[in-house]
């Protein structure tokens, strides 16, 4: 099953210090929502009793000159005898900016939740995913007093927290956020909190790219009567770039350094 993916443009018209213009976030209109779906899906004794299929737009919340917000949120409710079930099945991305746009920033949410109490006991398969994919293109364009081709240092850190909980039900989750200058890689964040640092120019685009993932599953689990079950499987993801300008001095000692940023990172 393919993720669910949405794709927008973020033109920040300039990304340096002191620039008052607004507007840098494309309107949502230009989003690009592919018609991927999520699943959910709960059977009781081999009969399905919650089946949630959905798109990441179905939830889209709100938009504006600098922020970008796409989500769903599911809860899906069955009762079968004396057994009850919740499914919850949510994803999120945000984008946002912020310090008069010189600092973008991307919040990446996924979670699938399973509660329930099995007052006559049964056996249970379980799958649900909550899938969230982006891409970005970002322009650099000049601040007051800079030129095309003028350097800049690029300043990106991100944050990466995973939560899970519950028995028998299996859960897995990921998050990561790669990024390219002018189609070329630079690295990719993946795990534990993590920052670099890189230069670019005055006309040079950054591109980024980012998935996250949260998914339970079992087959033929058997509960007893009176059970509770709970499965939950979380993952996040905050990333933000920052651009600044530089000086000619500093901007040669980097040059000089030489250095490398895919091992600095673990790319």
């Amino acid at each position: 099953m393919k993720l669910n993916l949405v794709t927008f443009a973020l033109s920040l018209s300039s990304l340096l210090p002191g620039n008052s213009q607004a507007g840098y976030l494309i309107s949502v209109d230009d989003s690009d929502y592919q018609q991927d779906l999520h699943v959910g899906a709960v059977l009781l004794n081999n009969a399905p009793i919650i089946v949630d299929i959905g798109k990441l737009g179905d939830g889209l919340q709100s938009s504006g000159p600098d922020y970008f917000t796409a989500a769903s949120f599911t809860t899906n409710s069955a009762a079968a005898g004396g057994n009850s079930l919740d499914l919850s099945i949510n994803h999120e991305l945000h984008a946002t900016t912020k310090n008069n746009s010189s600092t973008v920033l991307f919040d990446i949410k996924t979670l699938v939740n399973l509660d329930g109490y099995m007052g006559d006991g049964g056996k249970l398969s379980v799958y649900a995913s909550a899938p969230v994919n982006f891409g970005v293109g970002m322009r650099i364009n000049a601040d007051h007093g800079q030129a095309l081709g003028d350097p800049v240092r690029i300043k990106a850190s991100a944050l990466y927290k995973s939560f899970e909980d519950g028995v028998v039900i299996s859960k897995s989750g990921y998050a990561f956020v790669s990024f390219f200058l002018n189609n070329k890689y630079i690295g990719t964040f993946s795990g534990t909190a993590i920052e670099t640092s890189f230069l670019a120019h005055v006309g040079d685009t950054l591109q980024l790219f980012g998935s996250g993932q949260s998914r339970i599953s079992v087959a033929d689990a058997s509960f007893a009567r009176g059970d509770k079950i709970t499965a939950f499987q979380s993952n996040a993801m905050k990333a933000s770039f920052t651009v600044s300008p530089v000086s000619e001095p500093e901007t040669h000692a980097m040059k000089l350094a030489d250095l490398d940023l895919s091992e600095a990172i673990g790319g």
